[in-house]
């Protein structure tokens, strides 16, 4: 059942009190990058986040409105996002730490492919030296044929999918799904990314294998946040992302992607790992933190871990791909 509520209602369907105010200014949020993507050009810049990566328009553009919306709730202590990785302090008398990343997939979005926001809600922090199950809320945002964004509901312990559609002639978020879960087995689509690094993981290779060879279909956009919701919508799937931590060629940050939505694929009952323990477990030892990571439907992730052990213990070297 579908059900529709004004922006400035939203928050108090998953919390009350300050919380309310942080979903309230994320969903504003989302309806301005929502416009931005549909008619705003994309554009080279000429400056760089602070991983020294290039800046679109957009990437500096929905930064800036996270940031704005964020500061407007007058509870957000601190914030800070993968294109800013440095907490900024918005009200000091916030009480609340959010961790963001504005435009997940920038990459492809000149290519008119689904990008995403992504958002994590901690309690006041600076950070470092916290347990990423220490964070309290996430919500992955998607922008695409439609605008979607994906909720823990803390009242309810549940993932919920909300809409932003028009009604009545007005646009409105609308509930479209309640208590989402990520089916344990079984998943009939795999989405695996940096496959470069096949040659150097032979557990990645056998899991990769594993799933061509299981008849499982191929659905991997080049954006985690389309890849992640599809795997929300379809109720099931896997997605996988290595990397080499001691060669720094772990690509996806713990903060602004990896944690955020490992807490909701936990919350929908399936499971995210780093290859050999839970995304959720990592300690945050940097703003810069990266992981390599495998999330999805439960029984299919341990089995990916089941592999990389394996592979690990038996000292295999590497391997063509």
């Amino acid at each position: 059942m579908e059900s529709t509520h004004d922006t400035g209602d939203l928050g108090r369907i998953y919390s009350t009190g300050d919380i309310a105010k942080i979903y309230a200014a994320i969903f504003k949020s989302m309806e301005e990058i929502t416009d931005i993507m549909r008619y705003e050009p994309v554009s080279k810049t000429t400056t760089k986040n602070d991983f020294g990566e290039q800046q679109l328009n957009v990437d500096k553009e929905t930064d800036e409105i996270i940031y704005k919306n964020l500061k407007e709730s007058g509870v957000v202590y601190n914030a800070c996002s993968e294109e800013s990785i440095y907490p900024q302090v918005l009200c000091e008398d916030g009480g609340y730490t959010v961790c963001f990343d504005p435009l997940d997939g920038s990459s492809i979005v000149d290519a008119n492919f689904a990008v995403g926001s992504i958002f994590g809600i901690w309690k006041k922090t600076d950070l470092i030296g916290e347990s990423c199950r220490n964070m309290i809320s996430s919500c992955l945002g998607v922008y695409g044929t439609k605008t979607v964004a994906l909720i823990y509901n803390q009242d309810k312990d549940e993932v919920d999918e909300l809409t932003y559609r028009r009604v009545d002639g007005a646009y409105k978020w609308v509930v479209t799904e309640e208590n989402i879960k990520i089916c344990e087995k079984d998943a009939k689509t795999f989405a695996p990314g940096n496959l470069a690094v096949t040659k150097e993981l032979p557990g990645y290779k056998h899991a990769v294998d594993h799933f061509i060879k299981s008849g499982m279909k191929l659905r991997y956009s080049g954006g985690m946040a389309p890849d992640v919701y599809h795997i929300f919508h379809k109720k099931e799937g896997v997605f996988l992302y290595p990397g080499i931590k001691e060669k720094k060629i772990a690509k996806l940050r713990v903060l602004y992607e990896c944690a955020p939505i490992a807490l909701l694929v936990e919350k929908a009952g399936g499971m995210a790992t780093d290859g050999h323990i839970p995304i959720l477990d990592l300690v945050v030892d940097g703003y810069e933190m990266r992981t390599p990571v495998y999330l999805g439907s439960k029984n299919d992730i341990e089995l990916v871990d089941k592999f990389i052990k394996e592979a690990e213990d038996k000292g295999e070297q590497a391997v063509d791909p």
